[in-house]
C-alpha cells in the first residue's frame, strides 16, 4: 500500500502479506477472550511499565503529538510538512485497512520524521498504542512497551531493514511479534478462573481454523502430544465446556467419526 502524499518521501511504501494477515487474525481472537470481564478485571490490576509521558486526548491529531512533543524537548517548534500529511493520511486508511496496521505504520513514520530527536520514538510509540487502545481499550493493559524494550536490538534491525528496502513491512512484524508477546504475557498474568480459557485451550483454539472439522488424531500431531486422553481432557472438554468448538455428531460423543470444529464468534 502506498502513502499517496508525495511529501511523504521515507518509507512511503507498506506490504501487506500473509505473515501479517495471520497475525493480526491471531491476535484479535486473544484480545476478544481476554476481554472478558474477569480476566481484564485482573489485567487492570498489573503494573506494566508505561511510557511517561502526557494521556493522549487524540492520537490523530497533529497539533497534540507536537504538544506533547515540545513538552519533551523545548527546540522542539512546528509539525514539518511530512508530519502532518501523515496524520491525515492516517485518519483516511483507517477506511480501508485494519487498525493494528495503520498504529504500526505511524508508530514508525513518526520515529522517523518527528520533531524531536531525543524523543521521537518515545512518543511515537505512546502514539501507536492510543490508537490500538481507541480501537480497543483492552491494548492498554498489555505490556507492549516491556517488550519493546527488552527487544531493543531486533527493534532497530526492523527499523534498519525497513529504511533500507523503502518498506516498513519488517518493522510491522516485529510490532505484530511484540503484540503477540504482550498478550502471552498478560496471559501468563491471569490466574485460572471460571470461563477463562486455560493455556491448553489457547493453543487448542491457535492450531484450529474456524468453520474446518478436526479428528483428535489430527488435533492431537497438530499439538505435538502422544495421548488422546490428554487431548481429551485438557484440550477438547475445557474448550466444548466453554463453547469455543463443539462436535460434529454430539448424539456419539465416543464415534471414530467424530470431529471437532472452532465456533465462530457469530455463533456463540
Amino acid at each position: 500500500m502506498e502513502v499517496k502524499d508525495k511529501t511523504i518521501s521515507i518509507a512511503s511504501t507498506w506490504t501487506v502479506n500473509g505473515e501479517m494477515i495471520n497475525k493480526v487474525s491471531s491476535i484479535m481472537e486473544d484480545v476478544g477472550i481476554l476481554t472478558d470481564s474477569a480476566a481484564l478485571a485482573q489485567l487492570k490490576e498489573q503494573d506494566w511499565k508505561k511510557p511517561k509521558i502526557p494521556n493522549i486526548v487524540d492520537p490523530f491529531d497533529g497539533e497534540e503529538y507536537l504538544d506533547i512533543c515540545a513538552k519533551k524537548d523545548k527546540s522542539v517548534k512546528e509539525l514539518s510538512p511530512k508530519c502532518r500529511a501523515l496524520f491525515g493520511w492516517a485518519k483516511k486508511q483507517l477506511k480501508t485497512s485494519h487498525p493494528i496496521l495503520v498504529a504500526s505504520v505511524m508508530d514508525y513514520m513518526l520515529k522517523v520524521l518527528g520533531p524531536s530527536p531525543k524523543h521521537n520514538g518515545e512518543i511515537a510509540s505512546a502514539y501507536a498504542l492510543s490508537m490500538l487502545s481507541e480501537f480497543r481499550h483492552i491494548f492498554a493493559y498489555f505490556p507492549i512497551f516491556e517488550i519493546e524494550r527488552e527487544n531493543k536490538s531486533a527493534k532497530e534491525k526492523a527499523i534498519e531493514e525497513s529504511g533500507k528496502k523503502n518498506d516498513i513491512a519488517p518493522y510491522i512484524l516485529f510490532t505484530l511479534e511484540s503484540i503477540e508477546s504482550a498478550i502471552q504475557r498478560a496471559k501468563d498474568s491471569i490466574r485460572e478462573i471460571e470461563g477463562v480459557p486455560s493455556r491448553c485451550v489457547y493453543r487448542l483454539l491457535r492450531i484450529m481454523r474456524p468453520g474446518q472439522a478436526y479428528g483428535s488424531k489430527d488435533l492431537m500431531e497438530r499439538l505435538g502430544l502422544k495421548s488422546r486422553v490428554a487431548v481429551k481432557r485438557n484440550y477438547l472438554e475445557p474448550a466444548m465446556k466453554l463453547g469455543l468448538i463443539k462436535m460434529t455428531i454430539p448424539s456419539k460423543i465416543n464415534s471414530p467419526l467424530q470431529r471437532y470444529i472452532k465456533v465462530k464468534k457469530e455463533e456463540k
